[in-house]
Parts: structure tokens; C-alpha cells; sequence
């Protein structure tokens, strides 16, 4: 029994005494010191705004095609009996050039046919002439004597020349003999005018027989049919051909195509900015056309063979074909090039099929800004995820948002080029260089360097437009209001 008293007592007094222990560490425990608000200094470089005069630019890849390919084909029978040296896969030929002949002995027996059935068909004609005059004055001299018996027929019922009946009835059976004679004569000559009209137009089948087998007989020559290059050949000397046979595969080089994509915003960046495209947006006597058209800007097609780079001038023309690309996505284009050759370090080179070429287009800034439409650059480096940029201004930061039209190299750097558009970045701003890290509003900002910008020309700019892209962030809110959050989320 006293051995479970003195249990029980011990347990209190180690219990008693943890509790001393805990409550003296308790008190032994100094209070935190008030942090001070912080005052330091947050150290970025800034680079002042400069305007842009450059162009725009845009670069695309593309793929050359024939501006032409033609597909000659045989349109007559028979043996081929002349093939020209120049006559091969792969030469260059000038148009009108003969290439080669099929054998024309059967459509020059046709042409001598018809030729001698022409001479007869003539010679038939000038016989039906002899005897159409003839049968004309027959009728004449019959139309004579019927007037005669007439008149006679006239003289004799006359009471006072006593004639008996019979008298009488001879005059009168002269009278319709003299019209039967006149009939007679009459239908004759309508008959042999018709025959005229049927040998006539026999003559002029006969005719059109002689054309179609002259027309046929030249049809055996072949010549290349423009300026270009024969890409392949299907026939051979001595070999005989069929109409519809493929004779040869010929690609017209006096022009030269290139297949690019563009994608929709890339679309959308050429209508924006290609002065062509705001005066046909413009233009209401298109209509509808408008719709179906692009942009017609010029196009540097650019080709690299080794250390050569050569360059050829373009024109972006129209849309291969309707739609977008079902498989990328992309809006087929086409880009006609007029002078595929171009002279070379080593020579003339010509634009062909296959090549794999670069293609830029450049846009002048020059008939934008009449359109009071102004351009700024910005290094790169000072471009924020979301398109944001942190600018000094009144001796604090603000982060802004605005529209990347361009990108460009220069000795400083890879620099970005912003339209003044709207409330937001404005010509005079200084924008941040160096990466900003978790940023309040009781920070104050401290310059470590700076880069002076150039102004623009009091001529080419409207003061009332020296401003960029709107201040709001995704969420709306408006950022000078709230610093701290976009800070953090461009970190982010």
C-alpha cells in the first residue's frame, strides 16, 4: 500500500516538474523584432523608346513550281520521220522551234485530192454559167414571141377583119404555144440556177476539206510551244505516234512560281499593314472580289547554292486555290516571279522547280505613317512573357502591354518594333532591361544604366498619337493600380 503512494507521489512531482521545466523555457523566449518596412532599392537598366522608321518584314519559306507545264500530245497518225537534237529531256529550246515531224505523204495525197475535185467542182461551175446565159436568152426570145401571138391573137378577133372561127382558134393555139415555149424556158433556167447553188456549195466543202488537211498536214510538225525547257520526251525516230499519245512533258520558264504557306495571322499581318490592302479595302468597285484576293506586295525570293546567295524579285499574286489546308492549317499562296534568271557571282542562275527557297516580304512603313500609323523599337530582352514590359515612369515601375509587329537586328541586339496605338506605352517612356524580380509598390527603383532613344520627326508624327497598346492586364484591372500582382505573374 505505501508502495503505491510513493509511486503516485513520484509520478506528480515529475509531472509538476516538466510543467516548471516548460514554462521556464516559455519566459526564457525573447519576442520577435518589428521588421522594419523595406526600403531597398530595386537596380534595373532601362533603354529609352526609339522611334521606328524601317520596314516591316516577314519571312517565309516556299517551294518553286512551273508557271507552266504543258503536255503535248499527237494529234495525227502516222511515223515519225525527223526528231531535232534539240529534241532531249533537259534542253532549253526557244519557242516556235521544230522538235520533230510525222511522215506527211498521206495528208498530201489527201490535199491533191481534193484539190483536183476543187478544179472539177470549178469546171462544173463555168459549164452551168454557159448554159444558165443560154437558157436566158431563150426565155428572153420566147417572151418575145409572146407578145407577138398576142398581139396578133389581138389583130384577128378584131369583128372588122372578118376572120372565120377556125382562123381564130389557130391564132389562139400560137398564143399558148408561145406561153408553154416561155414555161418551158422558164423552169429550165430556175433548174440549172439551182444546180449552181448545189455545186457552189460543194465547192466551198471542198474547201473547208482542203483547209482541215492542210491543217492536219501541219499538225505533223511539232514545235516547242513557248520559251522553256523540255522536261521529258516519249517518243523516238521511226516510231509511230496515235492521237492522244503523250509526245513530250515542256515547262514555259519565261515565268517562274513560288508555293508558300501563310498562316492566319500572318494573313491578318499583311492586311494590317500592306498599304495595297488599305486601298482595296477601300475601293467599293471591287465588291466581292475583295474577299477573294491578297494582298499583291513585293516578295524577295532568296536561294542559297554554297557561300552564293542569290536573290530574285517577286510579287505575292493570289490564293493557290480556295480555302485553308485541311492537313496544316495554313492558307496556300502563290508568289509569281517575272524574271527567273538571276545573275550570280558565277554566272546567270535560274529559278527551278524544286528549290527550296526563303522568302521575305518588306513592307515601308513610309505610306503608314501618312496614315498616322507609327512604329517604336524596344530590345528584345525587355519583352515579358504576354507581351509585357515594365516601364519607368514617374520613378516607379509599371508593366504594359503591347503588340510585337516585328522583330529586327541591330548592332545592339535583337530589338522589337510596337505600334503607338492607344493608351499605353508612350514615346517618351523608358522601358526595363534587366530581369525585375518580386516588386512592391514601397520599393523605389534605382537606374544603373541608361540608353538614350531618338525621336521622331515633328513632320511624320501626330502628337496626339504618341501612345501604344492598352494598359490593362488579362484579368482587366488596370496596372498601375496594381503593380505587385503583375510583377509577380510576368515572373511566373
Amino acid at each position: 500500500m505505501l508502495s503505491s503512494t510513493i509511486r503516485t507521489v513520484i509520478s506528480v512531482l515529475f509531472i509538476l516538474a516538466g510543467i516548471g521545466v516548460a514554462f521556464g523555457l516559455y519566459m526564457l523566449k525573447k519576442a520577435p523584432a518589428q521588421r522594419a518596412e523595406s526600403t531597398a532599392s530595386v537596380m534595373v537598366s532601362v533603354a529609352a523608346v526609339k522611334a521606328y522608321t524601317g520596314p516591316l518584314s516577314l519571312d517565309l519559306t516556299g517551294l518553286v513550281v512551273p508557271f507552266r507545264e504543258i503536255n503535248v500530245v499527237s494529234e495525227v497518225t502516222g511515223k515519225v520521220v525527223f526528231k531535232s537534237e534539240e529534241f532531249r529531256a533537259g534542253r532549253y529550246v526557244k519557242a516556235g522551234t521544230v522538235l520533230m515531224q510525222v511522215d506527211q505523204t498521206d495528208y498530201d495525197l489527201e490535199i491533191s485530192r481534193i484539190d483536183a475535185e476543187l478544179k472539177q467542182t470549178a469546171s462544173s461551175l463555168e459549164e452551168l454559167e454557159v448554159e444558165i446565159k443560154g437558157a436566158r436568152e431563150l426565155m428572153e426570145i420566147a417572151t418575145n414571141d409572146l407578145s407577138l401571138q398576142q398581139a396578133e391573137y389581138t389583130r384577128k378577133s378584131n369583128p372588122a377583119a372578118g376572120l372565120s372561127t377556125s382562123e381564130l382558134d389557130q391564132a389562139k393555139r400560137a398564143v399558148l404555144a408561145a406561153q408553154n415555149a416561155l414555161s418551158s424556158q422558164t423552169s429550165r433556167l430556175n433548174q440549172l440556177e439551182q444546180s449552181r447553188n448545189r455545186w457552189t456549195s460543194t465547192q466551198a466543202v471542198r474547201r473547208a476539206d482542203l483547209e482541215m488537211a492542210q491543217i492536219r498536214k501541219s499538225r505533223c510538225i511539232i514545235t516547242a510551244p513557248a520559251d522553256g525547257v523540255v522536261v521529258s520526251e516519249n517518243v523516238e525516230l521511226n516510231g509511230f505516234v496515235q492521237p492522244g499519245a503523250t509526245i513530250m512533258v515542256f515547262e514555259d520558264t519565261s515565268r517562274a512560281e513560288v508555293r508558300c504557306n501563310l498562316r492566319q495571322d500572318q494573313l491578318d499581318w499583311l492586311w494590317k499593314h500592306a498599304p495595297q490592302a488599305a486601298t482595296q479595302a477601300t475601293d467599293n468597285a471591287l465588291g466581292t472580289e475583295i474577299a477573294y484576293r491578297i494582298p499583291r506586295v513585293p516578295v524577295k525570293v532568296r536561294y542559297a547554292s554554297g557561300s552564293e546567295q542569290i536573290e530574285w524579285d517577286g510579287m505575292l499574286d493570289r490564293f493557290d486555290g480556295l480555302g485553308i489546308d485541311q492537313r496544316t492549317k495554313t492558307i496556300p499562296t502563290r508568289v509569281v516571279v517575272a524574271q527567273p534568271i538571276a545573275v550570280g557571282s558565277r554566272g546567270n542562275r535560274a529559278l527551278v522547280r524544286g528549290m527550296f527557297v526563303k522568302l521575305r516580304i518588306e513592307l515601308p512603313t513610309e505610306p503608314l505613317r501618312e496614315l498616322n500609323q507609327f512604329f517604336v523599337e524596344l530590345p528584345n530582352k525587355s519583352i515579358l512573357p504576354g507581351n509585357k514590359v515594365w516601364v519607368y515612369r514617374d520613378n516607379k515601375l509599371v508593366v504594359q502591354r503591347v503588340e510585337v509587329v516585328n522583330t529586327i537586328e541591330s548592332p545592339d541586339g535583337r530589338r522589337a518594333v510596337v505600334p503607338l496605338v492607344g493608351e499605353g506605352l508612350l514615346l517618351t517612356d523608358q522601358v526595363v532591361t534587366t530581369p525585375v524580380g518580386t516588386y512592391t509598390s514601397n520599393m523605389t527603383v534605382k537606374i544603373i544604366s541608361k540608353t538614350e532613344g531618338e525621336p521622331l520627326n515633328a513632320k511624320d508624327v501626330d502628337p496626339t498619337r504618341l501612345t501604344s497598346q492598352s494598359t490593362t492586364t488579362d484579368s482587366g484591372v488596370d496596372s498601375t493600380e496594381n503593380a505587385d500582382s503583375a510583377a509577380t505573374g510576368s515572373q511566373k
